[in-house]
Formats: C-alpha cells, structure tokens, sequence
C-alpha cells in the first residue's frame, strides 16, 4: 500500500460564466483525503453574479484571488485555472509566485501580456456579442451543452444549468497585464479535455502549452471535467500535486 500524501493546498478557479460551486464535486474528493481546498467564486459570477460592474475585467478577477491568498495565508500552493481561469491563474502566478508551488491549467485559454480572451475573434462576433449584453455590461452564458456538459452525464446537467450565470462582458474584452515573462518549463501542468469536441479556446490553448513546453495530459471527458469526470480530475491534481 503506498504511503499516504502530504497535505496540499489547492486553489481552484473556473472559469467564465462559473462559480466556485462547480469545484465542489472534486473539493470533497480531495477534501477527503486532508487537503486544504479554496474555490473562490469571481467577481460578477456564481453568487458574486450581483456585484458585477462594467469596469469588472479579468485583472480585478487577478485581484479578487490575490486577496484570497492574502486573506486565506495561503502558501506553497496548487493554483489551477479551467478555461478562462487560465488567464487569470497566469495573472496571479506573476503576481504572487511565490506562494504557489504549482500550477495547473484545465482545457484553459492561455494569454500573452496584452492580449484579451477575444483578442482572435473578428469585429463581426464582437458587435453581435455585445448586441446580447444585460444591462449593457453582463455576457449571457452559453448553455451547458457548450462546456461538454450532456443529458447523458445525468443530474449534472441541470444542476450545472440551473448555476451558469452572465458575466462582466469586460472580463473578455480587457487585455491581461502581466509584469513577467510567462512561465517556461514541464513544470506547468496542461490538462486538455478531448473527450468531446475541443472548445476553440482550448485548442488555442493546448498549442501555446505546446510552445511553452509545458507537461501536457489528457482527459476522455467535456470542457467542464470538474463536473464530468471528477475522480479522474482529482487524481491528475494530486498527482501534479
């Protein structure tokens, strides 16, 4: 019987539309096993969707989990972004790099400094993106569907449906600003979700992992491998770990 693992410390952020609730199924997996687990929820998402603003951008969602770090004494942490939590994840990692241990980006969009989530989307998408804003300022979510998410994975579906929630359209449309050139080396973790048709973000992601030289791994399941296969995510974190 091997040896039983240390306690960690993971960070989880998701990504756009999200809330920390959609760790909770791989939280009590690691929970369970003594790991300390902190899925802070966004600014404008999850049940933060009322605090959003149109000045909210993807560097107030940096904030928003340096202050977690801060505020939680976090330290030699396991920081892992899904999706467009990616950015974000790379945004803290400039900032605070030297209280993450290791990082882990999940089927995540992966950034230069200066570049938004829609920096490759042409003018046509951006004006008919923002033609569906709330109140002008709030991106209506894709359906489940979108993140992989299907009738066939069971009382998934609707509870994910049922939390998905708009987001601060500036989110998507600010450029990232990091300070430091971006993290080089097997080091970073890149876990690529290709059990179901790849998200276009994520293919763009999966190439610039690729350049960067990044460890690559891959999970048989949707976008939304939190919810979808959570045992076999929890394990690729602990081994990562």
């Amino acid at each position: 019987m091997a040896a039983p693992q240390s306690p960690h410390t993971f960070v989880l952020v998701h990504g756009a539309w999200h809330g920390g609730w959609c760790w909770r199924l791989v939280a009590d997996i690691l929970r369970s096993g003594g790991h300390r687990v902190i899925t802070p929820t966004l600014t404008g998402m999850g049940e933060r969707h009322h605090l959003g603003r149109p000045e909210t951008d993807c560097n107030t969602h940096v904030m928003d989990v340096l202050q977690v770090l801060k505020f939680e004494d976090v330290e030699n942490s396991v920081l892992v972004g899904h999706s467009y939590g990616g950015p974000v994840v790379e945004g803290v990692y400039d900032k605070a790099r030297g209280q993450i241990a290791k990082i882990v980006m999940l089927d995540a969009t992966v950034l230069y400094d200066g570049e938004s989530m829609l920096f490759s989307a042409s003018p046509e998408a951006i004006e008919g993106a923002k033609a569906a804003l709330i109140d002008g300022f709030m991106m209506p979510s894709w359906p489940q569907e979108a993140f992989g998410v299907l009738k066939e994975d069971g009382w998934v579906y609707d509870w994910v449906k049922r939390r998905l929630t708009p987001m601060p359209f500036g989110a998507l449309t600010a450029p990232l600003k990091l300070t430091n050139p971006p993290v080089q080396g097997p080091d970073v973790l890149y876990i690529t979700c290709d059990g179901r048709p790849l998200m276009d973000g994520a293919r763009m992601g999966l190439e610039r992992a690729q350049e960067r030289g990044w460890s690559i791994k891959s999970l048989k399941t949707g976008h939304d491998a939190m919810v979808t296969a959570p045992a076999a995510l929890a394990d690729m974190l602990l081994e990562a770990a």
